[in-house]
């Protein structure tokens, strides 16, 4: 109910534990700073939403429904404002709702159907260097050579033209695949519930919240049930928020006090609440105050060697453009011709067609993912997953089947007597009465099938069947072990949190009169259930607890070394309720002073294929990390199963008490990390990313063989509190981006229960994947360099993960790290091919301009054989991949791709001086000759010599994809058939006599004979 103001209600883990080491929750301050914090960001909020400027500087015009301050209004106040009928719960119609889109989209100033193609479109002729060339053809009509301008112009046309296509094409097939994974709400339309695109809601919908339920909107709540909400990502506040549509606030009351209220940016915990949308978009509180507070997002490594490649080229380019501008003008040449010619020049260096190539090649393997059930949220994940070295992962799911069955269900036991414990008799519980015959039988027909006790099981079958707050795979494991017991009816629930790792649910006599005594059921984590309980039941008597309690430790390390995931089930007394009221508002604690009941044993087998998957992510230098929040010895289980170190296992505790550099060397060393809590993952995730590659490979011992199966070692009870262990490679990457690469592997070590980005420079870093599908996951996923995620999973976590799997199973994620890989070698290959060759180009021209009396070529036929060369390049992004490729992560490394390009860049302007000599004082040709043999020369050997630096293995031992190979072929028959063709003349290119064309085939060979010698002495000087 409401308190007060409506002062949200927190709720924090108390740091400090009692004598008897009880945990208790409590209600705790905001953090410190957070009233004044909030003050600025809603006088920054208030202030930009009075006079809220639109693109174009237009002024924003009202909205015809508005609800300025609904969190002090009633419901129907809201839903008057938002003029929908009564108190807004029965949502709009679809007709209604797709009009207010219309009409927002109006105000906005923009169109509600974007326009894609026009964008690329646009882009692809508004580089600086392409509107000068085409100033240029202007130009060259105005003085009355419009042969070169229409050249110009067409060539530029339709090389544009070719990269909107294939860019157009890409970004289509990759919207398709996003229909796949959009996150969604349930929204009540035409008083039905749909499932609707988080794009698609408006002010006045109705949208259904319940645990896991990312909040897509500002709304006012109708309706709530124990609601818990996560309003970090807003308030900085990391603990989640009480919310009651029931609650009132005053008009000014700060973001972090509107209970009644959500707001977008924030998740549901726990509970379940409906939500009469507001403001949606930029109007929301979320969107106004990012828009102020934060700027472009981190780019992430691949678009930062994208950019670096690109400065370096901007660099080049501008220095030898000026350069061979200056030599022309000296000489005396025609000033726009030289100008032409440079500017042809400055394109031929840059990489025309990397935007499309980019493009396709992400496109194709965002394709070939989706084949292999690897959604991409975000292109560049492609890359990013392909550089991925660590990888943190659950292990339900992923290393395990992540079906839970429950095979045990045990009653509390003890090798004295109940009466040699000094325990009590236990009186009748109204719980254990009251069930029908029937239900009773049914029960125990469902424990002779099993090692299942039946009054351990009914109470965990109460427990299971009548909570609402959090749906989870161990309640549908109990609950598909027997019927849920008759003639009893629900009168309170305290949800699971992260934090208490408890549920627990209040039940009475189903005709028991209002506000009468109840049971507490409560089920959770063993530790947590212990640490509430003052007595357990043993026989027919309640005994000390402490009496019972080392043997309980025992018997729970047992289990847990068979590998169970072992809960406590605990009873405790509901009093009758003084106001007579049926419904009771449960707290932590009334957790307190329970009587244990019983054990519940709960089995998820290793997936028969995970151990070839992780031996074959080790083989591509991935070290495999898993988290998880089991206890430290169904941790070493795994881990043993897995062939890790069972006795190294890291536990939450341990984490804690570490700081940020300490825990940096620890997460080195650990494979398998249990009992971990939300805060542990996404700081050892940052642990991770804040090291070298170098450092983790270094880390690494000797590499143990992969068991056949299950290890038999046990657990030592003395052993850190550890999760299920994975094993983990590692891989040195080497200096040469094109040389093969040997791995080194290491033994993992295990890491147990833990508790809830300064940056290197890309190559350094250490880039760590995070697969996780739960709420309490979504802070991993966000510090990771790549968030993967599945489409099962809560939306928190999809929303948050820029990949998404169709089948949660470390083989898949092995096969989008080879496509990443894949995809990245297939962009590098056209990035060293085209550079290299045009480096080599513009020493040439550089050379010649000294030298010659005339341009060693036209402006419109450098154009058109940069057109020309460039063609083949279209089929790299589907080119063969040699294997050895992708055994490292792929980075871009500036230098590297800088040495490559002036290396063989200088071989190629050697092989054309040796052309221009051949063709001067060997065969004396003139002006127009000269140009045709080197245009021909210049193609031929660049078709040649990318079929030799596309691999790093001879260039017979490593076979080319079909599309290279058919579009190269053709570019060579147009090239030596274009002296004979109509456009010949009009390029100025004549046919070449079988002399010189013979001598030019001999030097093609020859200079491919030489790249492969070269190459090979360039990968053993880097290596």
């Amino acid at each position: 109910m409401g308190q007060g103001h409506g002062a949200a209600r927190h709720f924090a883990l108390d740091a400090g534990t009692g004598d008897d080491g009880e945990r208790t929750a409590r209600r705790g301050p905001r953090c410190a700073g957070a009233d004044a914090a909030q003050e600025a960001r809603r006088s920054m909020v208030d202030g930009a939403r009075r006079d809220e400027p639109v693109a174009g500087g237009r002024e924003r015009r009202a909205l015809p429904w508005s609800a300025p301050t609904f969190w002090a209004g009633s419901a129907e106040e809201v839903a008057k404002g938002l003029q929908v009928g009564g108190d807004g719960s029965a949502g709009l119609t679809a007709a209604e709702a797709d009009n207010r889109r219309e009409w927002l989209a109006q105000i906005d100033g923009r169109q509600r159907h974007e326009h894609p193609a026009l964008v690329i479109l646009a882009r692809q002729f508004t580089s600086p260097i392409t509107v000068l060339l085409l100033i240029a053809a202007v130009i060259s009509f105005l003085v009355d050579d419009a042969v070169d301008g229409a050249i110009v112009i067409a060539i530029v046309a339709v090389s544009g033209l070719l990269g909107f296509w294939q860019e157009y094409r890409a970004g289509s097939a990759v919207r398709a695949l996003m229909d796949r994974v959009k996150v969604t709400a349930t929204v009540l339309r035409d008083g039905s519930p749909h499932e609707i695109a988080l794009g698609e809601i408006v002010p006045g919908d109705v949208v259904d919240l319940s645990a896991g339920s990312v909040i897509p909107a500002d709304g006012r709540l109708l309706a709530s049930d124990r609601l818990l909400v996560d309003e970090s990502a807003l308030t900085g506040e990391s603990f989640p928020v009480e919310k009651d549509a029931a609650d009132r606030v005053v008009s000014d009351a700060a973001l972090d006090a509107r209970s009644d209220c959500v707001f977008q940016g924030s998740h549901v915990v726990s509970g379940t609440g409906r939500l009469l949308v507001v403001a949606t978009g930029r109007r929301t509180q979320f969107g106004t105050v990012s828009k102020e507070l934060t700027g472009r997002s981190q780019a992430t490594d691949f678009e930062q060697g994208l950019n670096g490649f690109g400065r370096m080229l901007l660099r080049i380019m501008v220095v030898l453009t000026i350069f061979i501008l200056l030599v022309n003008a000296v000489l005396g040449r025609e000033f726009i011709e030289s100008l032409m010619f440079a500017l042809a020049l400055a394109i031929g260096l840059t990489p025309q067609m990397l935007p499309a190539i980019t493009s396709v090649s992400l496109a194709a393997g965002a394709r070939r993912m989706a084949d292999r059930k690897v959604i991409v949220k975000r292109l560049e994940a492609i890359e990013d997953l392909g550089s991925v070295s660590v990888l943190c992962t659950d292990k339900t799911g992923t290393i395990t089947v992540g079906v839970a069955q429950l095979d045990r269900a045990e009653p509390i036991r003890s090798a004295r007597s109940a009466q040699a414990l000094g325990g009590s008799p236990a009186g009748q519980e109204l719980l254990i009465a009251s069930p029908s015959p029937d239900a009773a039988e049914r029960a125990r027909d469902a424990a002779r099938r099993a090692a299942l006790d039946p009054t351990v099981l009914q109470l965990a079958l109460v427990n299971a069947g009548m909570q609402h707050g959090f749906a989870n795979p161990l309640d549908q494991a109990i609950l598909g072990a027997g019927p849920v017991p008759d003639g009893l009816r629900a009168i309170g629930e305290l949800p699971y949190d992260f934090t208490r790792k408890r549920l627990s649910v209040a039940v009475t006599g189903e005709h028991a009169p209002a506000g009468a005594p109840g049971v507490l059921v409560c089920k959770g984590a063993f530790d947590s259930v212990v640490d509430c309980c003052t007595t357990a039941r043993v026989g027919d008597r309640n005994v000390p607890v402490v009496e019972v309690r080392d043997e309980l430790q025992q018997r729970f390390e047992e289990l847990s070394a068979d590998g169970y995931r072992v809960l406590g089930i605990a009873t405790g007394t509901v009093t009758a309720a003084a106001d007579g009221t049926d419904e009771r508002r449960l707290t932590a604690d009334d957790e307190q002073g329970l009587t244990l009941r019983g054990l519940l044993c709960f089995h998820d087998p290793i997936k028969p294929d995970v151990l070839e998957d992780i031996a074959g992510l080790r083989e591509l230098g991935v070290t495999v990390k898993v988290i998880t929040g089991d206890n430290r010895f169904a941790a070493g289980k795994v881990a043993r199963d897995l062939g890790l170190d069972a006795e190294d296992v890291v536990t939450g505790p341990q984490l804690d008490a570490v700081d940020d550099g300490a825990l940096r060397q620890l997460v080195r060393r650990a494979s398998v990390f249990a009992e971990v809590e939300p805060a542990h993952k996404a700081r050892i995730v940052r642990a991770l990313r804040d090291q070298s590659a170098d450092g983790i490979a270094r880390s690494a011992s000797a590499p143990r063989a992969l068991p056949a199966g299950p290890s038999a070692t046990a657990v030592p009870a003395a052993s850190a509190p550890a999760p299920a262990g994975t094993e983990s490679g590692s891989a040195t990457e080497d200096a040469a981006a094109a040389a093969p690469q040997g791995m080194s592997t290491r033994s993992g070590t295990a890491v147990a229960r833990v508790h809830p980005r300064g940056h290197r420079p890309a190559a350094e870093r250490t880039a760590v994947a995070f697969l996780g599908d739960g709420i309490n996951d979504a802070p991993a996923l966000h510090a990771a360099d790549v968030g993967i995620s599945v489409d099962t999973a809560h939306e928190v976590a999809k929303d948050a993960a820029s990949v998404v799997l169709l089948d949660k199973s470390l083989g898949v994620i092995l096969d989008g790290v080879r496509l990443g890989r894949e995809t990245f070698a297939n962009t590098l290959k056209y990035v060293r091919v085209t550079t290299s060759a045009s480096f080599g180009n513009m020493i040439s021209m550089a050379f010649a301009s000294l030298f010659l009396p005339f341009l060693p070529l036209l402006p419109r036929q450098v154009l058109v054989l940069n057109f020309l060369t460039d063609l083949p390049s279209m089929a790299i992004a589907s080119d063969r991949v040699d294997s050895e490729l992708v055994q490292r992560p792929g980075r871009w490394r500036i230098g590297s791709i800088r040495t490559f390009m002036i290396v063989f860049g200088v071989l190629s302007a050697v092989f054309d001086i040796l052309t221009f000599g051949v063709l001067m004082l060997g065969f004396g040709t003139d002006d127009t000759m000269f140009r045709s043999a080197w245009f021909i020369e210049s193609t031929l050997t660049e078709l040649a010599v990318m079929f030799s630096m596309r691999t790093a293995r001879p260039i017979q031992r490593s076979r080319p994809g079909r599309g290279l190979l058919v579009l190269s072929l053709i570019v060579a028959v147009i090239t030596i058939a274009l002296p004979y063709s109509p456009v010949g003349p009009l390029l100025g290119i004549d046919d070449v006599p079988a002399g010189i064309f013979a001598a030019l085939i001999g030097i093609t060979v020859v200079y491919v004979a030489a790249n492969e010698l070269l190459k090979r002495r360039f990968i053993l000087a880097t290596r």
